[in-house]
């Protein structure tokens, strides 16, 4: 019933029960989906910023860290607050651990390439993140598998 209201409707009202009702009966990942696609025709109001909200912590809790980083830009972009059980939750740590988390992920899949990318945007956008030193040592060393010898110096100087 309600699919078949939100295709008529796109009403976040709409969106929400229904994501609720798939949340509840163990379709969680449609449920996903359906908020993501009303994400997309509106991000405005207290249904976005709740479905944002619980979208962002069940991805970082199960460290799905691409969907965890995708959600936290469009949350950031079109500056979404997000809530979860009443609480705020940062769309800016959200990206953080996503940007991290994948880095070190795709490092250990000796992904190396993809690795330094993330590495590079959470280095640049998280300076003051306890975390960036090691960052920076991990960066140079998948410029160094990547045979990128010179952006390897340059970051082993930029940490010195």
């Amino acid at each position: 019933m309600y699919a078949e209201r939100l295709a008529h409707t796109k009403s976040w009202d709409d969106a929400a029960q229904l994501g609720l009702l798939l949340t509840n009966i163990g379709k969680r990942s449609k449920a996903f989906d359906v908020w993501k696609k009303q994400l997309a025709v509106s991000t405005a109001g207290p249904h976005a910023s709740r479905a944002t909200g619980t979208m962002l912590f069940a991805y970082n809790k199960i460290a799905n860290w691409g969907e965890l980083e995708k959600l936290s830009k469009l949350a950031l972009k079109n500056k979404i607050n997000p809530i979860y059980k009443g609480e705020m939750i940062s769309p800016s740590k959200m990206l953080a651990e996503g940007l991290y988390h994948g880095a070190k992920e795709f490092y250990a899949k000796s992904d190396y390439d993809k690795a330094s990318k993330k590495f590079q945007e959470f280095t640049k956008l998280f300076k003051s993140d306890k975390r960036r030193p090691e960052a920076m040592y991990l960066l140079a060393k998948s410029f160094h598998k990547t045979a990128e010898y010179m952006a390897a110096v340059d970051t082993v100087f930029e940490i010195s």
